[in-house]
């Protein structure tokens, strides 16, 4: 496993960076996603599912599956309460519904897929295809492989079932499929529920010794990582 250590004073990276720019900033992933055909992606604690929503544009994608404990209703408020959408532009936090907030990015459509039109459609897309059920249970049961999976913001809440979780989801990808992780440092969470960061990246590296690691610290003190299960990145 690598692991790569960078200040957010001078870099960062966020998931979303790694997807909207990947044919221009990361070939290597752009190149091997397309070369897989049309993608089974998966969004395991979705939330508002923006990063999915670039991908549908971006890749091929034949289906795209989204899974978190929380209604869809739930997901939007929840990201209000955080604060989130309240201090975004372009007026999501007025979203009532996941197609609210796909429709104010700013996509304008690619080659693979024109903006999408009417909230019929988007939920034939993105709604027929939201699992809500426990994160855990779905990683554990679910037999379907995935060339593509996100999990962001998710292993921190976890405690102690991050462990078994990070090694179900391994199981989910298809052999040449991608997992893009986002992990950061939460010091709110005490006792069974407080995340162990190096218990993660053991593990990771158990599971995908070809891994990487992108590590950001803020005033010398660990802030977040991007995590990737094959070395697909082009980082200054």
């Amino acid at each position: 496993m690598k692991v790569v250590v960078k200040d957010i004073d001078s870099y960062s990276l966020s998931d979303l960076d790694v997807i909207i720019w990947a044919q221009e900033n990361h070939p290597n992933l752009y190149d091997h996603l397309n070369s897989l055909g049309r993608l089974e992606v998966l969004d395991v604690g979705c939330g508002i599912p923006l990063v999915s929503f670039f991908a549908y544009h971006i890749f091929s994608c034949s289906e795209i599956t989204l899974v978190d404990i929380h209604s869809e209703k739930e997901c939007i408020k929840n990201e209000l309460n955080n604060g989130v959408l309240k201090q975004a532009p372009l007026g999501l936090g007025k979203a009532e519904s996941f197609y609210d907030c796909y429709e104010k990015l700013p996509i304008s459509g690619t080659d693979q897929r024109p903006k999408i039109e009417s909230k019929e459609v988007f939920d034939s897309i993105f709604i027929e295809h939201f699992e809500q059920e426990q994160i855990q249970t779905f990683v554990k049961s679910n037999p379907k492989k995935y060339d593509l999976v996100f999990v962001l913001n998710v292993f921190h809440f976890l405690g102690l079932e991050m462990e078994s979780t990070l090694k179900g989801v391994f199981d989910l990808l298809t052999e040449n499929g991608v997992l893009l992780i986002r992990v950061q440092r939460r010091d709110d969470l005490k006792g069974n529920q407080k995340f162990d960061y190096d218990l993660f990246k053991k593990t990771f590296n158990t599971c995908f010794k070809d891994g990487v690691i992108i590590e950001f610290y803020k005033d010398e003190r660990w802030d977040y990582s991007i995590c990737m299960n094959r070395d697909l990145l082009s980082l200054q």
